[in-house]
């Protein structure tokens, strides 16, 4: 596993316990000492969740895990898999370019509003909004990088 790919799951694993012991922290305090009870700890759970799931989507690229035809591909030999992988990245890379230019679309739009969460946090929006188009131009960059390897690259397994 390339570093990248530690750096990515690690983050996602620390933005999973953050939003669990949160919940933990929210719940406890709800039933057993509501006086400690605040308004913002659901709107930083979802937060941290979201960031997440866009943060995991790079590396399920990477292991191309992400979206494919399994039952097409596991029929064909690696050198068809390989030809056949390339428009399957180059979609992807699309979409990844599309989604990360309406993503940063958003960001920029609630920026300038000043957009900010309802609870007495009062997050700004922009940073809960940016998991998107960083979360979606990884998974482009992925896919770039899969690309060069099925197209310039040698396959690992003989034909």
């Amino acid at each position: 596993m390339s570093l990248w790919s530690r750096i990515e799951q690690w983050l996602v694993g620390v933005l999973g316990l953050l939003a669990l012991l949160l919940s933990l922290y929210a719940m406890l305090t709800r039933y057993l000492l509501p006086e400690l009870s605040s308004d913002w700890t659901e709107e930083v759970i979802i937060y941290l969740v979201l960031w997440a799931i866009w943060l995991s989507g790079g590396r399920l690229v990477a292991e191309r895990s992400h979206i494919t035809t399994d039952v097409i591909v596991g029929m064909v030999s690696p050198r068809v898999r390989r030809l056949m992988a390339i428009p399957h990245h180059l979609l992807g890379l699309a979409f990844c370019a599309a989604y990360t230019w309406a993503g940063a679309e958003v960001v920029l739009f609630a920026l300038q509003v000043g957009e900010r969460g309802e609870t007495s946090l009062q997050f700004p929006l922009w940073v809960y909004y940016l998991g998107m188009p960083v979360g979606i131009l990884l998974m482009g960059v992925r896919y770039v990088r899969l690309l060069y390897d099925d197209v310039f690259k040698q396959p690992e397994d003989s034909e």
